[in-house]
């Protein structure tokens, strides 16, 4: 599949070896080459499982683990369309206010947060 891709210009001969680990030769595949160049792309590959790369790296970095997780566990009980809104609210709050970062109080608080967001929904949407 990779070698017609190649050949319909959907992948470039660099993509078909550094991706893919492709030595087309003459329009076929050299089976030994390809190998060979699989093995060292193996080799060079990340020991982690999945790399999100540095832009999820920055994001997850905000806050820590801990308080991501809570946060997840907290939103699960809302509507899935509403869970993302929710999070973003939430993190606001969270980096405007340092104390919600660690506390024992971060649970009560942070749910104080989404009824506070959810009461304002509902009353808007009452308003309409």
């Amino acid at each position: 599949m990779v070698l017609t891709d190649l050949e319909n210009g959907f992948v470039s001969a660099e993509e078909a070896a550094n991706v893919y680990g492709i030595v087309p030769v003459d329009g076929a595949i050299d089976v030994a080459a390809t190998s060979a160049r699989r093995a060292s792309l193996s080799n060079q590959r990340s020991t982690e499982e999945f790399v999100f790369g540095p832009e999820r790296a920055a994001y997850e970095a905000r806050l820590p683990s801990s308080v991501q997780d809570l946060v997840a566990e907290l939103l699960v009980v809302y509507p899935a369309a509403t869970r993302q809104f929710l999070r973003d609210r939430l993190y606001a709050r969270i980096e405007s206010d340092a104390g919600l970062r660690g506390s024992s109080a971060t649970r009560r608080a942070l749910q104080a947060v989404l009824e506070e967001t959810m009461a304002q929904g509902r009353s808007a949407m009452a308003a309409e």
